[in-house]
């Protein structure tokens, strides 16, 4: 090969590595700068199907009605789930309750009304970063607002001269015999509206497990066992978790949509909800969509003498009396915000 031809190669092998480099250049540069979609609101919606009972060895809670109405924000891709953290309440959130006291020194009594008064921006065992909330006891009005530049909440009953406390001792006040019975019923409805929040997290946790095992549940039959997993650390008092398919009423011989399930626990940790669970919950109208555009859920659950626990329950028969707990339905769902396509 002469000296000219050798060149040329030269010089067409150094296009030909340039161009390669240019277009893994260009195809890298796409891939990292690929948009991805816009987040996606969920609105949800939680009520009350007959009384929903709550007691922890200190009073009796009744809640006689709630809803729960609000939106949070997830991935365009990822699935419906009640476990975000933070969710917003809206002002359409309102609930009433009669407290009774298990604990005769107690002397919290009475009905109280709540509602959401301002955005309230909500999580799980947190304080809100804002919003604010009233409870009405017999006439009286107290206005509860969390700060948005600190770990204060300030306390307006009727026209006394506002107070403020801290997150901690406001959620402790209502335990507190030495506290003005409208700030420790205020605590109460803010502590009760935490519990129904939790019991319907319990709730979607089990929505989501029988989402997981539906082809399972359907292989092994009607009111069969399936044994699934706790998360419980090396423990003496055996866990237990055991779903089964109830019945078959929407798609025959299939299980879904319509079809009702139940869970039990014994003595078993949900690290997703950070608590222990004992007895039973049944999940009912059964319906999923979120292979569907827009995603959405819904179903009633029915919690049975359910107990809840941040360490480990007693062995049965039953935990202690003083251990909260809460019977009664709830009624769920839960849906993607439609997007709206600008005009051209």
């Amino acid at each position: 090969m002469t000296l000219q031809n050798s060149l040329r190669m030269a010089a067409l092998i150094a296009t030909w590595c340039a161009a390669v480099l240019l277009a893994l250049g260009s195809s890298t540069f796409d891939e990292d700068n690929e948009e991805e979609p816009p987040p996606i609101t969920v609105n949800f919606d939680v009520s009350n199907r007959g009384d929903v009972r709550i007691l922890d060895g200190i009073t009796a809670d009744t809640a006689t009605s709630f809803t729960i109405l609000g939106s949070f924000e997830k991935a365009a891709n990822d699935r419906i789930t009640l476990r975000q953290v933070p969710v917003l309440l809206n002002t359409g959130t309102a609930w009433a309750a009669g407290v009774l006291p298990d604990d005769p020194e107690n002397l919290l009594v009475g009905d109280f009304v709540a509602q959401v008064t301002d955005t309230l921006e909500f999580g799980f065992d947190r304080q809100p970063a804002f919003g604010q909330f009233s409870s009405d006891l017999d006439g009286t009005t107290t206005i509860v607002t969390f700060s948005d530049t600190g770990d204060d909440v300030t306390i307006q009953t009727g026209t006394a001269t506002a107070q403020t406390l801290s997150f901690r001792n406001f959620r402790d006040a209502a335990d507190d015999t030495n506290r003005d019975v409208d700030l420790r019923m205020a605590s109460k409805a803010y502590g009760l509206l935490e519990n129904l929040w939790l019991v319907t997290r319990i709730s979607e946790t089990v929505h989501r497990e029988i989402e997981q095992q539906l082809s399972m549940l359907q292989s092994i039959g009607l009111q069969t066992n399936l044994d699934l997993t706790c998360d419980n650390p090396m423990s003496m008092n055996a866990p237990t978790y055991v779903m089964r398919w109830l019945n078959d009423v929407a798609d025959i011989g299939n299980a879904g949509n319509g079809d009702n399930f139940s869970a039990a626990w014994r003595n078993c940790l949900i690290d997703a909800d950070g608590r222990w669970l004992e007895s039973e919950m049944e999940i009912e109208n059964f319906q999923l969509a979120n292979d569907a555009n827009p995603r959405s859920m819904s179903y009633t659950a029915e919690a049975r003498i359910l107990f809840f626990a941040t360490q480990e329950l007693e062995p049965l028969p039953s935990p202690a009396e003083n251990q909260e707990r809460v019977n009664g339905d709830i009624v769920v769902s839960a849906s993607e915000e439609l997007s709206v396509t600008p005009t051209q």
